[in-house]
């Protein structure tokens, strides 16, 4: 599935909330969050809930692009 910006909200500075169905290894690819890049900067955290399979999962990924960098990566924390 790919990103949806209105799935995408802030919860408190520099840390976000994003829902969506992909599994966690699509989210947390490189340049997933692209359509949002200008609102992240390095070392933004983001809280994601996905499901696969109808499992849902939680996990929280932080932004390790460089600020206003035109590609987003991202780093599943552990």
């Amino acid at each position: 599935m790919a990103f949806s910006v209105a799935k995408l909200s802030k919860v408190a500075h520099r840390t976000w909330h994003y829902e969506d169905t992909a599994a966690i290894g699509t989210i947390v690819a490189s340049g997933y969050f692209d359509d949002a890049y200008l609102q992240f900067q390095q070392f933004d955290v983001i809280h994601v809930v996905s499901a696969t399979g109808g499992t849902a999962a939680m996990d929280v990924i932080l932004v390790s692009s460089a600020t206003g960098a035109t590609t987003v990566t991202t780093a599943a924390l552990a």
